[in-house]
């Protein structure tokens, strides 16, 4: 967990913070609420509130485009990840609990006309902002918002629908979230602004050599689906990057199986691959994108379940090639198609590299910054 803040009258800001420490550490609510410096500003000063898992998130001049137009303060809930993956649900509630805690810990702090910018804690900031309603004027724009399959649930959409409401704005990354989110906020409270991902950082894993298949990812991946499929293909090699907590059935000869690497050596793994397989485990709206851009920005030709997300940034025989959601035969067959004909490999990388051009973390950022300022306060 990292204590951070952030106090910026537009262009001039103080940094007060502690460096991040790996794990959960003892005593995490007293050592989050000692890091932090609380300073009030007048009740007519609008004021931007960012809150975020990781400073990174901010890169890109976000921050900078934020404060031309808003006092702005960063504040970081807590890293939601660690090395090798996501933290787990359990973990994440509590972290999103404590900041909920400190919230309504200093209400007079957050009086008066204040917007929050959700990249991290946004089921915190949502219930502060219902549970104080009645008093105090807040709005709260959401991005990196992923429902993933508790979308389904009728006890989140409840919770939702509590939630979410004509002062709630959400930046979606695909056309899938858009409808989703339209069961509870109006089409004029939707953006849709796509995720980016800039050429990611390599670091070369000598043990394995080129000319694989890769797949990797921490959630929503139908493993299973894909060691059958590398079943019936012996003579092909595949490398997959999962999660520990990942179940998978028994390995086969031609599988190198890595669990819970950092994101250079994940990268490093894709780099070194004739192919990426995306295999999504349900249609969850978003969900494999970051995956999908990261072998877009590679050129490599990408084998994936057509749903969800996926069909925002890549189309089907162009830039990639769809298989049938949980269908094995239909994995194999595409993958098939690229081992017999690598010049179809080839195109199909080549129009992928093109297409990561339009989804650079400037471009996002800009658009980004453009949406969290575009209304009036």
């Amino acid at each position: 967990m990292t204590g951070f803040e952030v106090t910026s009258p537009c262009l001039g800001r103080t940094i007060q913070g502690a460096r991040r420490s790996r794990g959960w550490p003892r005593n995490s609510l007293h050592n989050f609420r000692s890091r932090l410096t609380l300073k009030p500003l007048p009740i007519t000063q609008a004021r931007l509130v960012v809150t975020v898992g990781r400073e990174e998130w901010l890169e890109g001049q976000l921050l900078a485009l934020l404060e031309t137009s808003f006092t702005t303060e960063v504040r970081v809930v807590g890293d939601p990840s660690s090395v090798g993956g996501y933290a787990s649900k359990w973990r994440i509630l509590l972290q999103e609990s404590l900041f909920l805690l400190q919230l309504l810990g200093t209400p007079r702090y957050y009086a008066g006309r204040v917007r929050f910018v959700c990249l991290g804690g946004h089921y915190a900031v949502l219930a502060f902002a219902r549970i104080c309603r009645p008093w105090v004027h807040h709005e709260v724009f959401l991005s990196n918002f992923y429902i993933h399959a508790l979308g389904s649930s009728r006890m989140f959409s409840a919770i939702l629908q509590l939630l979410l409401n004509g002062s709630v704005r959400v930046a979606t990354q695909s056309s899938a979230d858009n409808a989703y989110f339209a069961k509870f906020l109006p089409a004029a409270n939707i953006t849709k602004i796509p995720i980016a991902l800039d050429r990611p950082s390599i670091r070369s894993v000598p043990a394995v050599a080129p000319g694989y298949f890769f797949s990797g990812g921490w959630t929503n991946r139908d493993y299973r689906l894909l060691f059958e499929a590398a079943g019936e293909l012996p003579e092909e090699r595949f490398v997959v990057v999962r999660s520990l907590k990942t179940k998978t059935p028994a390995l086969t000869s031609n599988i190198a199986d890595f669990t819970d690497l950092p994101a250079a050596d994940f990268h490093g793994l894709m780099a070194g691959s004739k192919g990426v397989i995306v295999p999504l485990l349900k249609d969850v709206g978003s969900s494999g994108q970051m995956v999908v851009l990261a072998a877009m920005s590679m050129g490599k030709p990408i084998v994936t379940a057509g749903v969800g997300a996926i069909t925002d940034y890549v189309e089907d025989g162009k830039s990639a090639l769809y298989y049938e959601l949980g269908n094995r035969a239909s994995l194999v067959d595409k993958l098939r198609l690229l081992i017999s004909d690598p010049s179809l490999g080839e195109r199909l990388g080549s129009s992928a590299l093109v297409a990561h051009r339009q989804y650079t973390t400037v471009e996002r950022n800009k658009r980004l910054g453009e949406f969290f300022i575009s209304a009036e306060l």
